[in-house]
């Protein structure tokens, strides 16, 4: 069995062109789970009663969840979730004009939160 180095060299130059949206939705999800992180930590330290079991039942939730799930339920269920709000509210707006990179940048957000809350929380004890 040979190994295709042509195959090999044109899949990692398509790989390539997707590096910068990753690099994007890095910078994104960090920028937005660090304050975020921080906040839920020391919620989670001082034990809030109400905010306390919430953002622990969340951070439980985002990380024993796979990301493909959660990008499954915001891809599939946001929208759905956005047109009932729209049609109780009398809106006219269309939720399939969203792009979809932001569902992207919703769940990895997401998922940068709760991992950042239990990192803070563990360097904040």
């Amino acid at each position: 069995m040979n190994l295709d180095y042509g195959f090999l060299w044109a899949t990692f130059l398509k790989a390539l062109r997707g590096l910068g949206v990753t690099f994007e939705l890095t910078a994104v999800a960090l920028l937005v789970g660090i304050p975020f992180g921080f906040v839920i930590a020391i919620v989670n330290i001082r034990k809030t009663p109400i905010l306390h079991q919430f953002f622990r039942l969340f951070i439980s939730f985002m990380r024993s969840t796979p990301a493909v799930v959660q990008i499954f339920i915001a891809y599939f269920g946001l929208p759905k979730l956005l047109i009932a709000i729209t049609d109780a509210l009398g809106m006219d707006v269309n939720v399939y004009d969203i792009p979809p990179i932001f569902y992207a940048f919703t769940v990895f957000s997401l998922i940068e939160i709760s991992c950042l809350a239990e990192v803070f929380r563990a360097a904040l004890s």
